[in-house]
């Protein structure tokens, strides 16, 4: 029988509206995890040393690494099942109190300052790497019917340019207002995901064993987005041992919004995202260039290296985000183990970079021999891991579309005719790659329910498509649109 499905404008405008919040939430949140990691008004802490405050901030960044691993490895099912839970959120936001509360404190004894800023800080990160994982989850399940191409890539590039517009405040405001508005930020950021979970459809027909096993055939090679982040944290600790807390924290905020803006100037001139190995392309020799003159100019050329070379960073992290996106997206996943699987090698990286800067400070070895070694290592292994380790992603993406999918599906059934038929009218109206998907099964005479099982997606959001499909082929019932493939012509 076959069913005519129109579904209501609201869903599209609920849809939008999410959109919005999404950026300014996901923009909140990362202006926090600056705050945090570089200072900001949490860079003074009474009775800690420099070494401690490195220290302390390790600790957050490692909690943070390993909270996406612990999600991808062990905490199948759970923590989606949780993201509709109104005690998660309460449980994230309690999390990150001791952060402020200890900066807020005065000065402390030092027999107890560094333990107190070591639990301090390991709660900041277990509470940021579960509102991270969440965040992705809704980025994900967002414009997904758009994921191939450059709308959600560059509502991403502006999220993450409104990060330095937020922090900006907390730079020249007085300590004790920066510190509750840094927090607010936090907690803004917790809220408005409440707000976008509940508004967006959430992929329960997707089995969660099923995604993890369909993961071990993401991204084998993982060496590329590592040394991106332990380049991303040795340039950091270096920045904080060559111009301190205060000026790091106006440094990487230049630095996000240079990176955000070349990212989203890409995406503009294109009309898709680039593959990532494009990227790669650029961004990695900027970073070898930038490691090279690093330990050979100072004051303000230096400067200027380490704003390059952490816009470079940034830039192709956000371009890593959308390819976390695209393929959950892409090859039904639940998006919150696959974007935990991908932000391991980055965090893990960021956490071990800044980790050798503190081992390094620890030690006392002079800045400028800790900035020698450290660029020299790096750029060894940006030239020697393309020869061992190349980044697969785009080989294991076609990889998985062949193994990992039913050898015959229902679009299969279609003749030859019937296939080009429904081609020529998807080009003709310029249907989206996941809207043909949808499309070529509605021509089958496939209901909503048959859609949802077939392409592991939300009913919700196979009325949605529905309804985009029907616009752009001025139709009204499936019939209808039945009628418009029998009638297309192939000849020209």
């Amino acid at each position: 029988m076959v069913e005519s499905i129109t579904p209501p404008k609201q869903l599209r405008d609920s849809h939008e509206f999410a959109s919005l919040l999404a950026v300014v939430g996901f923009a909140c949140f990362w202006a926090w995890i600056a705050v945090i990691i570089l200072g900001g008004p949490f860079g003074s802490m009474g009775g800690l040393d420099s070494f401690d405050k490195l220290l302390v901030r390790f600790v957050a960044l490692a909690a943070f690494a390993a909270v996406q691993y612990v999600t991808y490895k062990w905490m199948v099912g759970r923590l989606t099942s949780a993201t509709s839970s109104r005690l998660l959120p309460l449980f994230v936001l309690a999390l990150a109190i001791p952060v402020p509360a200890i900066s807020s404190g005065g000065s402390i004894p030092s027999s107890i300052a560094l333990a107190v800023g070591i639990l301090a800080w390991l709660c900041a990160g277990v509470s940021a790497g579960i509102l991270m994982l969440l965040w992705g989850n809704i980025w994900s399940t967002l414009d997904g019917d758009q994921a191939d191409n450059r709308t959600s890539a560059i509502i991403l590039a502006v999220s993450a340019l409104f990060v330095p517009v937020l922090c900006l405040f907390l730079v020249f405001a007085p300590k004790g207002i920066a510190l509750v508005a840094g927090y607010a930020l936090y907690v803004a950021s917790t809220v408005l995901f409440v707000i976008c979970s509940s508004r967006l459809p959430t992929p329960t027909q997707i089995d969660a064993e099923t995604s993890l096993r369909r993961l071990k055939l993401y991204s084998r090679s993982r060496f590329t987005p590592i040394t991106a982040g332990v380049a991303l944290g040795i340039v950091l600790g270096i920045s904080v041992g060559t111009f301190g807390s205060e000026d790091s924290f106006v440094l990487l905020l230049v630095a996000i919004a240079f990176g955000s803006i070349a990212a989203g100037a890409v995406l503009v001139m294109h009309k898709q995202v680039p593959k990532i190995s494009s990227v790669e392309r650029i961004t990695f020799p900027v970073l070898g260039a930038g490691l090279l003159l690093l330990p050979f100019v100072s004051g303000g050329g230096r400067w200027l290296v380490v704003l390059v070379i952490l816009a470079d960073l940034i830039a192709y992290l956000i371009f890593h985000w959308n390819v976390l996106v695209a393929l959950s997206y892409r090859y039904h996943v639940l998006p919150i183990y696959h974007f935990a699987q991908g932000e391991v090698s980055p965090l893990g990286g960021l956490a071990a970079g800044w980790g050798v800067e503190t081992i390094l400070a620890g030690l006392g070895i002079p800045s400028s021999g800790s900035i020698l070694a450290t660029s020299l290592i790096l750029v060894f292994v940006l030239i020697v891991e393309p020869a061992f380790v190349p980044y697969t992603s785009d080989k294991t993406v076609e990889l998985t579309d062949r193994s990992d999918r039913p050898k015959k599906t229902l679009t299969d059934e279609s003749g030859g005719y019937w296939r080009k038929r429904c081609a020529r009218v998807s080009e003709d109206h310029g249907l989206t790659p996941r809207e043909n998907e949808v499309f070529v099964l509605l021509a089958r005479g496939r209901n909503t329910e048959v859609i949802s099982r077939e392409l592991f997606i939300s009913t919700h959001t196979v009325k949605t498509h529905v309804y985009r499909i029907y616009r752009k082929l001025n139709v009204g019932t499936q019939q209808e649109l039945i009628n418009t493939v029998e009638h297309t012509r192939l000849d020209e």
